[in-house]
């Protein structure tokens, strides 16, 4: 999975500068399909260290509201915030149906992350997406809770196929790994969270230069052009067809089947210099 990962997305850390928030931006190599994954810790509310809970969603509320050249958005972690049966949503003006929580308690963190949800118009994908596949995150000795989170832009909710929540000891014995935990050794209450998410943009790779083609039966196809080539029409053969295209216009200015004959070879002499210089991506079709 790792490898598929970076194998088709640029990856960069792009953000490390705060205690507990750390972000991964992913780029996909051919489409420019963005997603920034914010991975969030806050402590326990009775910490000395978990009674700042709004410096810490004030600040990641920032670089969300700065990040506006990415296509999706992930807030992922451990914010030790119990929202129980409070609304994330603004009544009047989130279109965003409720989930039914598992967890029915409050703590002292709730507030400050009910409010970042309204600010950021994000909402939790517990209990909301595929319901039914939600549980409790933290499970202990001395209780159990929802504390874990996955938190997405409201019209991204759509996206989201399935969701699941497993302890790690349901997923040591499935992968039959439980003979490794030694008597010194404590697996960890707190669960993996698991989000299956469908992304709008076909992802695959699609050149049509050096004699490919381009397949007919596209719609919908847009050019890769956030990264331009610097011998981008500057070859000889396109600016001779240019010109070529520049005289045929002095000479027939009167007849309109010549001039929109002009402008058709025009645009296809253009497409087939961006066809040479650019990936296409489509939003509907896979192509090969």
């Amino acid at each position: 999975m790792i490898s598929i990962l970076f194998d088709k997305f640029i990856v960069e850390v792009c953000e490390s500068g705060y205690d507990g928030i750390i972000a991964v931006k992913m780029c996909h190599k051919i489409s420019d399909y963005t997603i920034l994954v914010f991975s969030v810790y806050s402590s326990p509310e009775n910490s000395p260290w978990g009674r700042d809970a709004n410096s810490s969603y004030a600040y990641l509320l920032s670089k969300i509201y700065l990040a506006d050249d990415v296509n999706a958005i992930f807030v992922c972690g451990d914010v030790n915030g119990r929202i129980g049966d409070l609304t994330d949503t603004v009544l009047g003006l989130d279109n965003v149906s409720d989930g039914i929580p598992v967890d029915k308690v409050v703590n002292g963190h709730d507030s400050s992350l009910i409010e970042f949800l309204h600010e950021a118009v994000m909402s939790v994908v517990n209990s909301r997406v595929q319901k039914g596949h939600d549980d409790f995150t933290f499970v202990a000795k001395r209780g159990k809770s929802v504390v874990d989170y996955i938190i997405i832009p409201q019209d991204q909710i759509p996206m989201c196929k399935e969701f699941n929540v497993k302890s790690c000891t349901e997923l040591a014995e499935h992968l039959g790994l439980m003979h490794l935990v030694g008597t010194n050794s404590r697996i960890p209450d707190h669960a993996i969270l698991s989000l299956q998410f469908e992304i709008p943009v076909v992802l695959d790779r699609v050149k049509t230069a050096q004699g490919q083609g381009r397949n007919n039966s596209v719609d919908n196809s847009k050019y890769r052009v956030k990264h331009l080539p610097n011998a981008f029409m500057e070859s000889a053969i396109f600016r001779q067809a240019i010109l070529d295209i520049i005289q045929m216009i002095k000479r027939n200015q009167e007849e309109q089947n010549d001039i929109d004959a002009i402008y058709e070879q025009l645009c296809d002499t253009i497409s087939g210099e961006m066809d040479n210089f650019f990936y296409i991506k489509s939003d509907n079709l896979l192509i090969e």
